[in-house]
């Protein structure tokens, strides 16, 4: 049998390997995870993490509050940016959480800025603009998403994940507000009308462009 204080090393080491630079839910929150010390971490809110850890909480690895079951990815609206789609590499079986060095937008791994802001938490929360506002949103931020899978630009091009779909025009259908119309590239035309028009059909009927 290993001595006590060699199982425990194994057991910091294995808590250190699985949360430190991860991100996790905190009573409900993102935080920010670093490890501490032996099975201890330090959690930062998501959103303030970029400027520090100075205020940091320390918990038990098990505290029963931290959770390391992370949503699904999407868009991020980065202010002053074009929304971003996120995804992650190869997922690592040994990590929990999020890992942040597995973040991958546009092709590049996101830097600290994108991941730890106000604007990636809402995507974890699945804080979004409606149609309308997303549009509105591109005067400043040339695409902007308004579900973690579309997104619109400033020419109200549709994207599905980062991908053009169609565009927005003028219903000509049996309701007032717009439509969208689908690109010949895109296969499935079915799965896309019943996940985009099906879901937001009020969104379009009121839809506005100004």
């Amino acid at each position: 049998m290993e001595p006590f204080s060699s199982v425990g090393s194994q057991l910091y080491d294995d808590v250190r390997r699985r949360t430190n630079n991860t991100i996790m839910f905190y009573s409900g929150e993102p935080v920010y995870v670093r490890h501490y010390q032996e099975a201890m971490v330090s959690i930062v809110p998501v959103e303030s993490a970029y400027h520090g850890t100075v205020n940091a909480t320390i918990v038990p690895y098990t505290d029963p509050k931290l959770v390391d079951t992370i949503p699904t990815l999407g868009y991020v609206n980065i202010a002053d940016r074009r929304a971003q789609f996120v995804t992650r590499n190869t997922p690592r079986s040994q990590r929990s959480g999020l890992p942040v060095e597995q973040l991958i937008a546009g092709g590049s791994y996101m830097d600290q800025f994108s991941y730890l802001s106000s604007a990636f938490k809402d995507m974890l929360l699945n804080r979004y603009p409606t149609i309308q506002e997303a549009w509105e949103g591109t005067r400043t931020n040339v695409c902007c998403a308004f579900s973690k899978s579309y997104a619109i630009d400033n020419r109200m091009n549709i994207f599905h994940r980062g991908v053009v779909i169609g565009r927005l025009k003028p219903s000509e259908r049996y309701y007032a507000g717009y439509e969208i119309g689908y690109v010949s590239s895109i296969t499935r035309v079915s799965f896309y009308r019943k996940n985009f028009e099906d879901r937001f059909k009020k969104q379009l009927a009121e839809f506005k462009p100004s």
